[in-house]
């Protein structure tokens, strides 16, 4: 687990496993949480593949928070490929509102 705060948003990063082996699936969630007391706009979320692994998807966890109307995925790396991920949330985030997105890699061989 790791987490990052800017001001009020707070992001917690967790896998699904802690040890896999070469062809398994490792699935990636990203907790982001207002700990602030006003909304939070505008915000967007980076991450990339870790080393030894290859992208599969990345996706919006729903529902969305209340105030948030949209959570789009893009850029992403190519199935198979390498590099950065990037989630951008549209509306608003309240205080005390949170959500996730999420990733999976597949571990090379």
């Amino acid at each position: 687990t790791a987490g990052v705060g800017s001001g009020g948003l707070v992001l917690t990063k967790t896998a699904d496993k802690a040890i896999a082996l070469p062809g398994e699936i490792i699935i990636y969630t990203i907790t982001y949480k207002n700990n602030g007391s006003t909304p939070i706009d505008t915000i967007v979320i980076s991450d990339a593949t870790p080393a030894y692994t290859n992208f599969v998807a990345a996706n919006c966890v729903n529902p969305l928070p209340a105030a948030l109307t949209t959570c789009t995925v893009g850029p992403q790396p190519a199935v198979a490929g390498v590099g950065s991920i990037q989630w951008q949330l549209g509306g608003s985030l309240n205080s005390t509102s949170t959500g996730q997105v999420s990733f999976s890699v597949k571990v090379n061989n």
